[in-house]
């Protein structure tokens, strides 16, 4: 009975051991999903409206303004449509002057 004991008792050990390597795998997983997520690029807004919106503006105010040239290099054209960085856009709209608001 004593060899059938120590091999119950090796089993054991070893079932043990491999369970918890399972579970510190698991913990490391879980962990890693809590971690917050890196950036993944600029803020952006699209369109006039979507600038208007997030400098709470009028969309004529800010037409104005792409126009006259206020937010040059803050913003890509592709056809029709404009995309605003908004980090550029909150840099340029920081130097300007009380009266050009």
């Amino acid at each position: 009975m004593s060899e059938i004991d120590g091999l119950i008792d090796r089993i054991t050990d070893i079932a043990a051991r491999k369970t918890v390597d399972m579970l510190k795998k698991e913990v490391f997983i879980i962990q890693e999903d809590r971690k917050p997520k890196e950036d993944k690029g600029p803020r952006m807004a699209y369109g006039l409206n979507g600038l208007a919106e997030y400098l709470r503006k009028s969309v004529t105010t800010v037409h104005r303004w792409k126009k006259d040239g206020k937010f040059e290099g803050c913003y890509r054209q592709i056809g029709n449509s404009f995309y605003f960085n908004l980090d550029m856009v909150d840099k340029m709209y920081s130097q300007w002057g009380e009266s050009d608001k």
